[in-house]
This record gives structure tokens, sequence and C-alpha cells, in this order.
């Protein structure tokens, strides 16, 4: 942060914010992903938008947001085929255990809806609209992620 280097701030981001995560922080991992979807409207690097884009999804998921959480994983994954930018087996199993909890509590048409209105997204689109879930716009009257603690 200090050297302003944008080009190699991105994924030491997202993994602070997995690392948050693992640890119960959703609202420190929310942020470090804010900072990062700031950062990246300089650095765009494909594959590691994508990455940037999934690790948004995780927290959306584990904060029940799971509508949010398939639109985003449905742009990765257009992103992801579009570049033809493989998954790691480990990262395939993570991304399969989100899909596996939205499916659980998602009726099939909100998941279908949700996942077709991801996947219909560019990935400057879906870049987008992760900026926004950092900024809380992702759906009217919702709050940013980080609110969602009560604070």
């Amino acid at each position: 942060r200090e050297t302003d280097d944008t080009l190699f701030m991105l994924m030491p981001l997202v993994h602070l914010s997995e690392y948050a995560v693992k640890r119960g922080d959703l609202v420190q991992a929310e942020a470090y992903m804010s900072e990062a979807f700031r950062v990246h409207a300089i650095s765009r690097r494909v594959e590691e938008s994508i990455k940037a884009i999934e690790q948004l999804a995780d927290i959306a998921c584990h904060q029940q947001r799971h509508e949010v959480a398939v639109r985003l994983l449905g742009g990765a994954a257009r992103a992801r085929a579009a570049g033809e930018f493989r998954k790691w087996a480990a990262r395939d199993a993570e991304l399969s255990a989100m899909l596996t909890a939205a499916r659980e509590t998602l009726d099939a048409s909100s998941f279908d809806a949700a996942w077709n209105d991801g996947a219909a997204m560019s990935l400057e689109q879906a870049i987008d609209y992760a900026r926004l879930v950092t900024e809380g716009d992702d759906e009217p009257g919702v709050e940013p992620l980080q609110h969602h603690d009560g604070t």
C-alpha cells in the first residue's frame, strides 16, 4: 500500500480477505474486498479479477446473501470460460460448496435467475457489480455486506 503499487495489491488483499473469513471476521474480509475493488479500477488483471469476484461471493455466502453469491459466481464462471482460465481443484471444491449452500437456501427459480443474471455479465459488468456489492448498491435498500453484523 505504501508504494501505491496497484499491480501487485489486488491478490494480497484477496488473500487477506480469505484469511479474515477463515477467522470468522466477515467485516474485515469485506473491508479488504472493498479496497481490492477500488484498486482493481486501476489494475485490470483478468484471472486475478475472477478470483476477487469469487472471494466476494464467498463472503456473501457466509452472510447468507445467496442470491448475491450466485450472481457473482455466475459472472466469474462466464469470465473463466471466456478466458479459458482453469480452477484449481481445491478452489473448485470451495465454489461447489458455495453453490450447494445457495441451492439449499434458494428456490430453484431464484437460484436460476441469479445464476443467469451473473452468467449474462461481461467481466467488466461482473467487476462493476462486485464493486456495487461492496458499496451496498447490489439491491435497492440493502446495506453493504460489512453492515450486516449490526454495525
